[in-house]
């Protein structure tokens, strides 16, 4: 703004001066809060020249040291005052009370409820169905390259969130997405993906996709991973960001649906 004109320059130096007054006063309120013994801990950043620069809290301190005739180079600690405290420190008992009555309330009075049909699914096998295709999920959308494989799902077993069975069967899994004949040119380096962006419609609603791949500037593809049984929704989803991409002026050239099971089904909406 400083080079548009004489009110831009104006705008940014009075800009400049609030956000220097403030920074001063934050430093005022960490230096004066201190009731016996202060420690400060900052950078020593000089320029080539052993210059400090006093835009920076470091090149304040340093600039005090220099004014005192305090400043070495070759030092790290600088001491004022007294290092004994001032103030003894006393030490308190803590009484603690033993209570001979438990006082308690039955649990149908803290009303609290348990949503039914999620309990439903607990340990049970569409349960752990969820459970499989929300990681997955959750996986896919950390790989953009096929190279990425190996080190995401090591990340996720590091993390205790897989063990070594899981870890095995996710990565066959993704492996054999990535390494598809009709979807492998879609992880190579040659396109440029956006996993899970969030897309505002015009109507206000929020879609994520779970790949875009764009192919050149205008052109892409969307790919969206499945779980379990084909479902004509998941059709009418794909429809949906089609119409979102094409009001964004990009040509939709492929629709994909993959449902990843025990085999991998690419369906082509």
């Amino acid at each position: 703004m400083s080079y548009v004109n004489d009110r831009g320059l104006q705008i940014y130096n009075d800009q400049r001066e609030e956000l220097e007054l403030d920074n001063f006063n934050l430093l005022y309120v960490a230096l004066t809060r201190a009731e016996e013994q202060l420690y400060i801990i900052t950078d020593k950043k000089l320029s080539t020249k052993g210059e400090e620069n006093t835009s920076f809290y470091s090149g304040v301190f340093i600039n005090y040291l220099k004014q005192k005739n305090l400043w070495n180079e070759d030092e790290l600690e600088f001491y004022f005052g007294e290092k004994e405290r001032v103030s003894r420190r006393l030490e308190e008992k803590s009484i603690s009370e033993i209570h001979q009555k438990f006082i308690s309330t039955p649990w149908q009075e803290h009303n609290i409820h348990l949503l039914a049909s999620a309990s439903k699914l607990w340990n049970t096998v569409q349960g752990e169905a969820i459970d499989y295709g929300n990681l997955l999920h959750e996986i896919m959308a950390n790989i953009i390259i096929e190279k990425d494989i190996e080190q995401i799902v090591l990340k996720y077993e590091q993390q205790g969130i897989l063990d070594e069975i899981q870890t095995k069967q996710i990565e066959e899994s993704i492996n054999k997405v990535v390494y598809h004949p009709e979807l492998k040119k879609y992880f190579s380096d040659d396109v440029v993906v956006f996993n899970e962006r969030e897309i505002v419609a015009q109507d206000n609603q929020i879609i994520i996709p779970d790949r875009l791949v764009f192919n050149s500037k205008n052109d892409v593809v969307i790919i969206d991973y499945k779980t379990g049984k084909p479902s004509k929704s998941y059709h009418q989803q794909l429809l949906k960001y089609e119409q979102v991409l094409k009001l964004m002026n990009f040509n939709v050239i492929k629709k994909l649906l993959i449902y990843i099971n025990e085999e991998i089904d690419v369906v082509e909406v």
